[in-house]
């Protein structure tokens, strides 16, 4: 079998979703002076970025270069989402670590703040207080995780925080000029 035949049975993987994201840089690795050959720079850097890494994500990248080599060769090939959903997988892990880093290290200044709150149950209480209204609406921004779509999620944080600016500015008396200023500066910096 020759090298290009080789070649071509290992991007076919890749576009199956057959190989391994450690199989593949051990491949390429070994062969990178053969495939400096015969790819040009522009395949090379879709193909095997720089700064890859044996991830999913990274794989799902790779995939998507060698599904543009084949459209160039001529020979459009259809991609398997395998290396999508690996990559979805992996980012729910690393946020779920994240959280957890977070959790734990918030952990002290939590339970501070609960402490702090049970010895003062006038600012946990009280309506007038800030602080009491800012934890109250607290639970308004957690049933914002809930929401599957990223962009849905984004827009009814903002819109909760709005709301939640819009009470606390009216509960202290601020003119209604400034607000519509403050919301205007607001929505020239989102978009």
């Amino acid at each position: 079998m020759s090298f290009q035949d080789e070649m071509k049975q290992m991007f076919s993987r890749v576009v199956a979703g057959e190989a391994e994201p450690e199989e593949w840089r051990t491949w390429w690795n070994s062969h990178k002076s053969r495939l400096e050959e015969i790819l040009s720079r522009g395949d090379q850097g879709r193909i095997m970025p720089v700064l890859w890494s044996a991830s999913y994500r990274w794989m799902a990248k790779t995939q998507k270069g060698v599904a543009y080599y084949f459209y160039s060769q001529g020979r459009p090939v259809k991609v398997s989402g395998y290396y999508e959903e690996k990559m979805l997988e992996e980012e729910k892990r690393a946020r779920q670590k994240a959280m957890e880093g977070y959790h734990r290290d918030t952990a002290y200044a939590r339970g501070q703040w609960e402490r702090y709150l049970k010895e003062r149950p006038k600012a946990y209480n009280d309506p007038r207080e800030p602080i009491a209204v800012m934890y109250r609406n607290a639970p308004l921004f957690v049933r914002t995780r809930q929401i599957g779509d990223a962009k849905e999620r984004h827009n009814a944080v903002r819109e909760t925080y709005e709301e939640v600016c819009r009470f606390m500015r009216y509960y202290h008396g601020l003119a209604k000029k400034a607000e519509t200023i403050l919301t205007d500066q607001y929505r020239e910096i989102i978009v």
